[in-house]
């Protein structure tokens, strides 16, 4: 029997459901018994990832990840996944890397900025320099750009005040993914192409859409048109480190563009 994954959601709670309806979508089934187990746990008690990295919330958002993965674990999960980047922060992943191991279990913490990174080197060995889309916690905590200089990649990030808009994309109350993802606000799709057109400008060969919101809405596919562009999902990583016929999966939450390709790498 395969390994149950299991799926920390609530980081934000959309993220948790589209990488579920992922893996199924990647399984080669032909019957109901074909498919994965898999357990989500939705956990709307976990502080933003973000405020806590901005010094905005006193908690740090790990210890209550680590519950949620303590749970998953006590209902059998080995192989475990948190799709949220900025989850990813040393800040908050070394207090879930320490929790867990504590643990003394024989489950698997995927890591999905690494095994995104690790994914664009073994298959778009070229690529130099690369975007970064992603929430400003990622952003402030050099979540993907100290993974990338591990492998000689330069980062290219938007700017301060660039950064602000993307952020508000993101997170803004009335018109930003988080709030209204379906349709996502043309408003919000507006700042993210323009963003991802400046990353390009500014020397991007591939941009990683490293926050679990905006690959899920796919909101940029239609729109980036720029040829000799790579873009890189990081969720599709998650996918394929899941174990079985799981294809194209792993574990991070963002998307990678290679001129007006989409490569589907994100959940």
């Amino acid at each position: 029997m395969s390994k149950i994954i299991g799926i920390v959601g609530g980081v934000g709670p959309k993220a948790g459901e589209n990488l579920h309806a992922k893996i199924l979508l990647n399984t080669r089934a032909v019957r109901d018994g074909d498919h994965l187990p898999i357990l989500l746990y939705t956990n709307p008690a976990i502080p933003d990832r973000t405020d806590f990295i901005l010094g905005k919330s006193p908690e740090n958002p790990g210890h209550e990840i680590l519950r949620s993965l303590e749970l998953l674990v006590s209902a059998g999960a080995r192989v475990l996944c948190i799709p949220c980047n900025t989850a990813h922060a040393p800040v908050i992943w070394d207090v879930v890397k320490a929790g867990l191991a504590a643990l003394v279990c024989d489950a698997q913490l995927l890591h999905i900025v690494n095994l995104t990174v690790e994914h664009m080197v073994h298959h778009y060995p070229n690529v130099s320099r690369v975007g970064i889309l992603a929430t400003t916690g990622t952003i402030l905590a050099e979540v993907y750009q100290v993974a990338l200089v591990q492998h000689g990649i330069f980062s290219v990030v938007p700017s301060e005040s660039h950064q602000r808009e993307i952020h508000d994309a993101i997170y803004h109350p009335e018109w930003g993914i988080k709030a209204r993802s379906a349709p996502v606000m043309p408003h919000a799709i507006d700042i993210l192409t323009s963003a991802a057109a400046r990353l390009v400008a500014g020397g991007a060969e591939a941009i990683i859409l490293g926050c679990t919101e905006i690959p899920r809405q796919r909101c940029l596919d239609r729109r980036f048109e720029h040829p000799g562009q790579e873009g890189h999902p990081t969720c599709r990583r998650r996918r394929e480190a899941c174990p079985r016929h799981v294809t194209a999966l792993t574990a991070a939450r963002g998307h990678l563009w290679i001129g007006r390709r989409q490569l589907g790498l994100g959940v």
